[in-house]
């Protein structure tokens, strides 16, 4: 039974290889033969974003000037945005009881090393496989 299972991952694995192969060719050929056009492309999405930077720039200074958000080419938005220090929204949250969320990923952490008496440790057994199944192609 495992000796037929290994057999089938080893022919999965050559298989995959030898696609992987061909595509990293393939790829290859296609980045060196585009390596001028994505230059291009790279130099002109660097200018665009400069220009709609100027222009974005300019359109805030003319409705300041004449409050209107209509502006050639573009619409003037006016966004929120809340001030605040970390310290503060966290002692509000915490005498509040509002927004707290837990951090897994640094309770697992912690709950590893020291756990509480409400977490239980369970064990699983998974197999790994070995890197080199080049004997079960035979």
């Amino acid at each position: 039974m495992l000796n037929s299972l290994v057999r089938d991952v080893a022919l999965a694995r050559k298989r995959e290889g030898i696609l992987k192969s061909e595509y990293d060719t393939k790829k290859a050929a296609f980045e060196a033969e585009t390596s001028g056009l994505r230059e291009s492309l790279k130099e002109a999405s660097a200018y665009t974003s400069v220009a709609e930077s100027r222009l974005r720039v300019a359109a805030v200074e003319e409705w300041k000037l004449d409050g209107n958000k209509q502006q050639t080419g573009t619409t003037i938005k006016v966004v929120k945005h809340l001030v605040y220090t970390d310290k503060s929204a966290m002692d509000w949250a915490l005498e509040h009881k509002l927004f707290l969320e837990l951090d897994r990923k640094g309770f697992e952490t912690y709950a590893k090393k020291t756990p509480p008496d409400f977490v239980r440790i369970d064990e699983e057994a998974t197999a790994a496989i070995a890197s080199d199944l080049s004997e079960f192609l035979e």
